[in-house]
């Protein structure tokens, strides 16, 4: 078993605590977040519809006053992105809480 497969067995895990705080929208900080979270399958158990990348709120500027917010990354090396992201959806009146997915030997 390579190093993937051993912590992505952990991953739907990360998903379902994430879920347990019933957020309006997931959003990965990038790209590969997705995909893990298409991998997951029914472990995200919510609307595909909720989880948008920031350029969607960008662009459509949806209200978020009291939506609650779960940005997510799957790999954190200082925070700093997660950090960033926070203050965007906190500034446009969202609640928000950030996850990231940390696989450990």
């Amino acid at each position: 078993m390579d190093t993937f497969e051993k912590h992505f067995r952990e991953f739907p895990k990360f998903l379902s605590n994430i879920n347990s705080w019933y957020p309006d929208y997931l959003v990965p900080v990038a790209k590969k977040g997705g995909k893990l979270l298409k991998a997951s399958g029914d472990a995200t158990r919510w609307d595909p519809e909720r989880v948008k990348y920031r350029v969607f709120f960008e662009l459509n500027d949806p209200p978020l006053k009291g939506q609650r917010v779960a940005v997510f990354d799957d790999a954190t090396q200082y925070t700093s992105t997660l950090f960033e992201y926070r203050t965007y959806f906190e500034n446009r009146g969202a609640i928000v809480r950030t996850f990231s997915f940390v696989g450990h030997d």
